[in-house]
C-alpha cells in the first residue's frame, strides 16, 4: 500500500510540475500569439486606398520575415482608425498571398480582428488585407505609427489614393502623380512620425 501510495504521490507531483510549466510556457508565448509583441520583421507594404464620395476602401499588401533559423508563429491584429466621424470599417478580409495562397481566419479578441501566421526558418510572407469604411464627413486616416512597436523601420512602403468621381484636397504627406489615375508617395527606411491624413470633394 506504501508503494502504491508513494506512486501515486510522485505521479501527481509530476503532474502539477507539467501543469505549471505548461501555463507558464503558455503566458510567455501569449503576447506574441496575440500580437502584442513582435517576433517576427514587418518589412514592407503596398497600400492602395480607393476614395469614393461618402467611402473608402482600403487594400493593403503586407510582408513579414522570419529572421531566425527556426519555425514561429505570430499573432497578428488589424487596427482600425475609428472615431466619432469614422465608424468600424465593414467586409474585413485577410488572405495569405506568398509562398501559399489560402483564406486567413480572423478572429475578434480584445477589441481587434487577429489571426496567426506559421513562418518555417527564414521564411518571407506576404498577405492582403481588405476593408471598406464609411466616410460621411469626405475625409479619412489610415494608421502608419503602428509600425513603431515593431521596432525597425520599413524597408519600402508605397502609399496610393484612386479617386472615384472625387478630388483629393488635402494629403498630409505630399502625393506626386503616378500612373493610372492615382497619387502616390513612397518611403525607403520608413519609421512614420505621423499617421496618414487626407480629405476630397465630390467632383
Amino acid at each position: 500500500m506504501d508503494f502504491f501510495n508513494t506512486l501515486k504521490q510522485k505521479l501527481d507531483l509530476k503532474f502539477l510540475i507539467w501543469h505549471y510549466l505548461f501555463l507558464v510556457l503558455f503566458f510567455l508565448a501569449l503576447p506574441f500569439l496575440a500580437g502584442i509583441l513582435p517576433i517576427v520583421r514587418f518589412t514592407e507594404e503596398q497600400i492602395d486606398i480607393r476614395v469614393y464620395p461618402d467611402h473608402v476602401l482600403m487594400q493593403g499588401i503586407y510582408v513579414y520575415q522570419n529572421p531566425f533559423p527556426f519555425p514561429v508563429v505570430q499573432g497578428l491584429s488589424v487596427p482600425f482608425p475609428v472615431d466619432n466621424d469614422h465608424p468600424t470599417p465593414v467586409q474585413l478580409a485577410a488572405r495569405q498571398m506568398v509562398p501559399e495562397p489560402k483564406q486567413l481566419e480572423t478572429r475578434y479578441i480584445l477589441g481587434h480582428h487577429r489571426f496567426n501566421l506559421v513562418f518555417h526558418a527564414y521564411e518571407k510572407i506576404h498577405i492582403a488585407v481588405e476593408y471598406r469604411q464609411q466616410a460621411p464627413k469626405k475625409n479619412a486616416r489610415y494608421l502608419l505609427t503602428t509600425t513603431a512597436p515593431w521596432k525597425h523601420p520599413l524597408k519600402q512602403g508605397m502609399y496610393r489614393l484612386f479617386p472615384h468621381d472625387v478630388i483629393i484636397t488635402r494629403s498630409n504627406y505630399a502625393l506626386e502623380a503616378g500612373d493610372h489615375d492615382n497619387f502616390r508617395f513612397q518611403r525607403k527606411n520608413f519609421m512614420p512620425p505621423d499617421d496618414w491624413y487626407f480629405s476630397w470633394k465630390v467632383n
